[in-house]
């Protein structure tokens, strides 16, 4: 394949990549009506640690304060952000890492009266330090 100066050649990988969630790994999901929706992963054994390629969130209705937080057992809360409109919304955090031997907190805020939170937790694993 000929490719012009300055314009990026294009590479075709010969097998998709899938992620695949852990069967064994249930606690990635919650829903809440006008109370906080809370995912909790258990404390990891030290040098272990979480690590989360994202969230994807949404509200039945638009919220009246709605936000995430992701709150980390050994530093305390490491990511929040308001949620302003319905969605879903795709909030991508880099494969994030956490403590090693920590527990992991993410709490999708209640977004109002008879309003319904829903929050999921994309691309759990749990690493060697």
């Amino acid at each position: 394949m000929t490719v012009a100066a300055g314009i990026p050649q294009l590479i075709k990988q010969s097998e998709p990549v899938f992620r695949v969630r852990n069967p064994a790994d249930t606690n990635n999901y919650a829903t809440a009506t006008n109370s906080a929706a809370t995912v909790t992963l258990a404390a990891t054994t030290a040098p272990a640690c979480h690590k989360i390629e994202g969230l994807v969130l949404s509200y039945s209705g638009t919220p009246t304060a709605g936000g995430v937080t992701v709150t980390d057992s050994v530093i305390g809360a490491c990511f929040s952000v308001d949620v302003t409109a319905s969605g879903p919304v795709y909030l991508p955090l880099g494969w994030m890492g956490f403590s090693p031997g920590g527990s992991v907190t993410i709490a999708l805020a209640g977004g109002g009266s008879g309003i319904v939170g829903k929050l999921n937790v994309i691309g759990h694993q749990i690493e060697a330090s």
